[in-house]
């Protein structure tokens, strides 16, 4: 069983970026459902008091029957309280600080601009919807992409920053225009957020 907590901020707290809308919308609506259903899908099964990250990283271990239902929301939970919880509300463009996670961004990619770069189009080019995720993978960062909900844990790798490009996340702000949408979202990201997740899964 997960329990949503509440969005950490007002739905307006985004904005202009991301408009009080979409924040209703995507985290009322979309997320809520994916909670509804992966409750619905563990309850009375062994997985129904087991952390849901646990499920994720075990999903070879889970019955058939509701294996892809659980990959489907289980994934979109995880994924979207990531996602809500990495923003810096009534805040642009926020800069990053010296601290552990720009020294092993500048190790991994050769400076934080090639990073941002390499982030913007990983989100940008991923065909259809999906995420574009920053994650720690043997002590090293690494940008991935993933179709539908699927997530690093389902991997064994470790999420830090997630950009989603399924169309609800910004069409009714920036209609087809995803480049738009990515660009401005970096410029919300708290990176003291993704620094302090990034020291914990060291």
């Amino acid at each position: 069983m997960y329990n949503l907590k509440n969005l950490p901020y007002a739905y307006d707290a985004l904005q202009p970026v991301i408009s009080s809308d979409i924040v209703h919308y995507h985290y009322d609506k979309h997320l809520n459902t994916y909670v509804t259903n992966y409750n619905n899908l563990v309850k009375d099964t062994k997985w129904d008091n087991e952390d849901i990250i646990d499920v994720l990283k075990r999903l070879s271990e889970i019955d058939e029957s509701i294996r892809g239902g659980i990959r489907n929301n289980g994934g979109g939970v995880i994924n979207h309280v990531l996602y809500f919880d990495q923003f810096k509300p009534n805040s642009q463009n926020t800069q990053i600080n010296d601290c552990e996670l720009l020294n092993q961004i500048n190790e991994d990619f050769g400076s934080f601009d090639q990073f941002i770069e390499e982030l913007k189009n990983k989100a940008i080019t991923l065909f259809g919807s999906g995420w574009a995720w920053l994650v720690l993978n043997d002590g090293h960062l690494e940008i991935k992409q993933y179709p539908n909900q699927d997530n690093p844990y389902m991997e064994h790798l470790t999420p830090l920053l997630g950009i989603d490009v399924w169309e609800h996340s910004y069409y009714l702000d920036y209609k087809n225009v995803r480049p738009d949408y990515v660009n401005n979202l970096i410029t919300i990201i708290d990176w003291d957020v993704i620094n302090e997740r990034f020291i914990s899964s060291k």
